[in-house]
């Protein structure tokens, strides 16, 4: 928090109102030294649609980026932010809440939590594990009159007094929990193994894996495990690191800091076979595949995450993707039920109708996938689609340039009697 300068004086303004984009970028600011690794770049490629969607200045991309991909934030929370050009101040709760839930990356969430403040009425019951979390570490207690003033937009001094205590909760300074007992603050030992409980898991974009762990004594543990290095097992079979979810019961081993191999003891989703398939059909919740000559249909998990060209996407992708001629193999994951769990889908095909725009004028188009361009023809009256925005073809023209589209194409060669034709 640099503060500000006027006529050559540097000032504070304490009472000074803070806006949701600053918020995200304190709380940006700390996660990153804790976990000691800035936001990728191509993290925020992928949420720059979103941001521009939403008006949120190029100096917050980071933040607001780190934010939507670790869940802090939802696009929906992304309509406070800006009205127009402008930013907009924050209130206690949200502030709360955007603190709380990076704080719950890292220390175990009450969801059956109860507050306290003589106002609590007046705070969203969605808020209140997560505001919970923040009172349990003595972060933010409320007033001398024990309300928490939910509504009331929080102010620099306050901003700071909260992004201090959390970045000393989190380095490990002795922070003191407000009932009195010390705060426990997850470690880095050098050396040693442990029993736990998983509490948050994650495999980086470099293909390490961090976890954070509570361990059967009640402390908390904080490891990193390289690509590579560290191996991870289930029922006596090496397993991808992806594999670990939240809840899992583990045992690990580490040195300097770094696991040498953890084992997963009790799976709370179930860890499975991983397999590879042609794609046949596909639904919101059932996939059907070919297994040799014969078809196999699988039930998808309520909660399957799923990948297209290691893009995240949704199942209707896929399947209307399917219903536009493209081709797909499969890869599997089957939890102890024999439902999916992950799927990663690749294009098979040689003109994938998925991918980035790289060029745009009134007749063609360029979509590059995986490294390689593929060019499609325009039809004069073509249809422009998006959940966000209300683009027209015009407007695509002018902005492709300067923002990162992702495209779904849909072909129609019936019409033209060209193989591509959109």
């Amino acid at each position: 928090m640099s503060g500000y300068t006027e006529n050559g004086k540097k000032y504070c303004k304490p009472r000074n109102k803070v806006t949701y984009c600053e918020a995200t970028q304190l709380m940006y600011s700390i996660m990153k030294t804790y976990y000691k690794q800035d936001v990728t770049n191509e993290t925020i490629t992928k949420w720059k649609p979103i941001m521009d969607a939403y008006k949120i200045p190029s100096w917050a991309y980071n933040a607001v980026a780190y934010a939507l991909d670790k869940g802090i934030l939802v696009t929906n929370d992304l309509t406070k932010f800006m009205k127009g050009n402008t930013q907009q101040n924050a209130n206690r709760e949200d502030v709360g809440v955007i603190f709380g839930k990076a704080l719950g990356k890292v220390y175990t969430v009450d969801m059956d939590a109860k507050l306290t403040f003589k106002d609590a009425g007046s705070i969203s019951k969605a808020s209140v594990p997560y505001l919970d979390l923040l009172y349990d570490k003595n972060i933010m207690v409320g007033d001398d009159y024990n309300n928490f003033n939910p509504k009331v937009n929080i102010n620099r001094s306050e901003m700071a007094v909260l992004s201090v205590k959390t970045y000393k909760l989190l380095t490990g300074s002795g922070s003191t929990g407000s009932t009195g007992g010390t705060t426990t603050k997850p470690e880095t030992p050098s050396n040693g193994s442990v029993t736990g409980t998983i509490v948050n898991v994650s495999v980086l974009e470099n293909g390490d894996l961090f976890c954070s762990v509570k361990t059967n004594t009640g402390t908390g543990l904080n490891l990193f495990g390289k690509k590579g290095t560290a191996k991870a097992y289930y029922d006596g079979k090496e397993i991808d690191f992806s594999e670990i979810g939240t809840g899992d019961s583990v045992s690990l081993s580490y040195a300097n800091g770094d696991i040498k191999t953890i084992t997963v003891t009790k799976s709370v989703n179930g860890i499975g076979s991983k397999q590879t398939f042609d794609l046949v059909d596909m639904t919101s919740n059932k996939i059907t595949v070919k297994d040799g000559s014969k078809e196999k249909t699988y039930t998808m998990a309520d909660d399957v995450k799923v990948y297209l060209d290691d893009k995240s996407t949704t199942p209707s992708r896929i399947y209307s993707a399917l219903d536009n001629g493209d081709d797909f193999s499969v890869t599997i994951y089957l939890n102890a039920d024999d439902k999916v769990t992950k799927l990663y889908a690749t294009t098979k095909n040689d003109n994938p109708k998925s991918g980035l725009l790289t060029d745009l004028d009134d007749d063609e188009l360029t979509i590059k996938v995986n490294g390689k361009s593929y060019d499609y023809d325009v039809d004069s009256d073509v249809d422009v689609k998006d959940e966000l925005t209300d683009y027209s073809f015009s407007d695509l023209k002018k902005h492709y340039d300067d923002t990162d589209f992702y495209v779904t194409l849909t072909t129609n060669s019936k019409k033209c009697g060209y193989k591509n034709h959109c």
